[in-house]
């Protein structure tokens, strides 16, 4: 998968994923919607208790994009 293949909206949303310093690759965010990013299989996400946070992890495709986004930027 490539950046550009993806809509603005998940471009936007993987980014602010992407750009994320946590180093286990867990970021957390209010009312996201990453249902998108995970059926491209860039994403798991993990539903919290609280219904307006998840858990979302990057999988070893969103990985590799992660690390090329990074490199453009």
């Amino acid at each position: 998968m490539k950046f550009n293949e993806l809509t603005p909206q998940e471009q936007s949303l993987f980014l602010e994923i992407a750009k994320n310093k946590i180093e286990d690759e867990i970021f957390m965010a209010d009312g996201k919607n990453y249902f998108s990013l995970v059926t491209k299989g860039l994403v798991r996400e993990i539903p919290n208790a609280n219904f307006l946070a998840a858990s979302v992890i990057l999988t070893k495709e969103g990985k590799k994009l992660r690390n090329q986004v990074l490199k453009r930027n």
